[in-house]
């Protein structure tokens, strides 16, 4: 199928005419949800509490639970939000709740909403001997304890001298599963089950536990379970991390322990596992069942596929799967629910929760205290310069006559990257890469080295101090490098375009030594502008024909083609997502007039004049908040038009420097 449209080049009277008419909204919003709050957040965390879960009930209400810690002792707080953001009034007292108990530290690691609005915290009471107890708190959706459960809605069970639950889950007849572990001269999972007045069910396990005791203990530094599912035959999963030396070497990896529905261990099953680096944070199993049935989990060595380390997993009523917090420094990933590659991602927030919302909205919460609403997320398939790991493209210059990269985030980061000379393109983001042997590696510069007579002589990967973690040798004389996520995996996909023949060579993996299949997509002359233009979050083929300024663009969703001619000869074609839904719009920079011209797929068409004949169009999302900023760089200064922070310059750089960008059109 192919779907051709013509546009004509229009002339830059008419181009300032519809700037003057374009609403202030098409420069703003973003990822956030500016209807939540003050600008899509508010402050959910107060100094000295611990969040440990995101809830949303019914009627929309966001729910924060954790535990507040004053001179050694802790208990337990809830605070709920209105769908708008502002506290509740009908919750506790001015929208919080505080769970006490003299004499004892309460420490909350789960709540779980019950179907009929009523909350579940689940953990430990430490005693003063320091001794622990089994911890099941039941609340009503008004914030007070529930007197119907336990003893004025607590519930203390005493197994062990050391012992905690760490996550609970309802069952279909209203009967509470809860998990975790106890410490007794060697470590077990166990899972319990209450009844609706919180009693221990004498038909599951042993009088409402049931226990599995790890063999080998001293061997392993086993974690207790920390999540606890239900599948859809009635077995339930108790799951957690693990730490073992395999062959001198440091392993970490994750368990699951099945339970039949009366209570009874079967065989541990082992997750894949992988070398411990110095990385590696405290991540901790967490898995969900999705509509169909499909276990699925996250963990510290990976998760739905191996590209994410995270802490929470779960299902979104339109199918797609929302992973957040864990070991990549707080990233939010939505997945495809169907083949799970990356839809796209939120980075810069540190999320360590997050929860559905009605209208494919997330609520998040952040490490630093910040309750916020998102209503879209960046996709994977449009790359920008990003070597900070945030969410803003940063200003960053490769010097040839010095061989280093120099990296600027715009808040006074600055960094220098000692890469070499002769680098015919660097890759804008230290994104993830694949390399097939060790697995995913992170904080790497991709460089495509430049060799006789300006031909392409080698790819490789170094470390801020120069160091070669890997490299291979191909390309020639006239080939364009490029990078993306070409198979929606979450790695990063190097390789190159040949002009001279059309034809897209990719490497999928680092480590093999040959190519994916070409991919033959283009003509002679064409230059590349891979980017995400369907918003399904994975990099599409796609060229811009100078001699008539025709994009031609092989949609990655469907495999069908389009076809747009929009640009003149002598235009500059540019990719990102100017409007915020997920999808790279048509844009090129005309040089001879200092205008931008875009088709935005969300806002329609659209001209700014922005910049001089001389200048370089660098776009990329510089402020955070979504969408691409038109901004050009003029001889060491970056010149900047933000979507929300409105025009900056910044200088960086001299005279003969290259700016870094995620252009792959020369």
């Amino acid at each position: 199928m192919y779907i051709f449209r013509k546009f004509p080049a229009f002339r830059t009277a008419t181009a300032l005419f519809i700037l003057a008419l374009l609403p202030i909204a098409a420069f703003g919003s973003g990822l956030k949800d500016i209807d939540f709050g003050i600008a899509g957040s508010v402050r959910a965390i107060q100094t000295g509490d611990s969040a440990v879960d995101l809830l949303v009930d019914g009627q929309g209400r966001i729910l924060v639970g954790g535990n507040r810690y004053d001179s050694g002792s802790s208990e337990v707080f809830l605070r709920r939000f209105n769908p708008a953001g502002s506290p509740d009034p009908a919750f506790g007292r001015g929208g919080s709740s505080v769970f006490r108990v003299e004499g004892s530290s309460l420490e909350i690691s789960d709540l779980v909403m019950l179907t009929d609005g009523k909350i579940v915290a689940v953990g430990k009471a430490v005693n003063a001997d320091g001794s622990s107890d089994l911890l099941i708190i039941r609340f009503l959706s008004s914030g007070a304890p529930d007197p119907s459960f336990g003893s004025s809605g607590i519930v203390l069970i005493d197994l062990a001298k050391h012992e905690a639950l760490t996550s609970s889950v309802e069952t279909g007849d209203g009967k509470l599963l809860a998990a975790g572990g106890i410490d007794d001269n060697g470590v077990s999972a166990i899972v319990l089950r209450l009844d609706e007045n919180g009693q221990p069910d004498a038909s599951f396990g042993v009088r409402g536990t049931a226990s599995y005791r790890f063999p080998h203990g001293t061997s392993f530094d086993i974690e207790f379970a920390s999540d606890v599912e239900i599948l859809t035959d009635g077995t339930i999963y108790a799951g957690g991390d693990w730490e073992f030396m395999l062959d001198g070497r440091r392993q970490m990896g994750s368990y699951i322990v099945p339970f039949s529905p009366n209570g009874i261990p079967g065989g541990i099953q082992a997750t894949p596992f992988v070398p411990k680096v110095p990385e590696d944070c405290g991540a901790s199993f967490d898995g969900t069942v999705l509509p169909n049935g499909e276990f699925i989990y996250v963990s510290r060595q990976g998760g739905i596929n191996r590209f994410h380390d995270g802490s929470q997993v779960f299902a979104m009523p339109d199918g797609r799967i929302v992973a957040a917090g864990g070991c990549l420094g707080g990233y939010l990933k939505v997945y495809d629910g169907v083949d799970h590659h990356v839809i796209g991602t939120v980075r810069g927030m540190r999320v360590v929760r997050a929860a559905p919302l009605s209208g494919g909205r997330i609520a998040v919460l952040t490490r630093q205290g910040d309750l916020a609403v998102l209503k879209g997320v960046t996709s994977q398939g449009t790359r920008q310069q990003n070597f900070n790991d945030d969410d803003k493209a940063d200003l960053a210059v490769y010097r040839e006559s010095e061989g280093t990269l120099y990296v600027n985030d715009g808040v006074g980061g600055v960094s220098a990257f000692a890469i070499g000379r002769g680098a015919a393109k660097i890759l804008p983001e230290p994104a993830l890469f694949d390399s097939s042997i060790d697995g995913i590696v992170r904080d790497k510069v991709g460089i495509w080295s430049a060799g006789p007579k300006g031909g392409l002589s080698g790819f490789s990967l170094a470390s801020a101090s120069g160091d070669i973690y890997f490299s291979h040798q191909s390309g020639q004389a006239g080939d364009i490098p490029f990078a993306g996520d070409f198979d929606g995996d979450g790695a990063i996909d190097t390789g190159y375009f040949r002009p001279s023949n059309g034809t897209w060579y990719r490497k999928a993996h680092l480590a093999f030594t040959g190519f994916a299949d070409p991919v033959q997509w283009g003509a002679v002359g064409d230059r590349p502008v891979p980017a995400d233009y369907d918003g399904d979050g994975i990099t599409d083929h796609a060229v811009f024909r100078p001699s008539n300024g025709t994009w031609w663009i092989k949609r990655s969703s469907d495999s069908t083609h389009f076809a747009a001619q929009f640009g003149v000869l002598g235009d500059i074609p540019l990719t990102g997502d100017f409007d915020a839904d997920g999808k790279a719009d048509l844009t090129v920079y005309r040089p001879s007039e200092g205008n931008w011209y875009q088709l935005l797929t969300s806002e329609g068409f659209r001209v700014v004049n922005f910049g001089l004949a001389s200048d370089l169009p660098v776009p990329a999302d510089y402020d955070g908040d979504g969408r691409f900023d038109i901004a050009v760089y003029r001889q060491g200064t970056w010149y900047l038009l933000q979507s929300s922070e409105g025009f900056k310059a910044f200088q960086w750089g001299t005279g003969g420097d290259v700016p870094v960008t995620a252009r792959y059109d020369q």
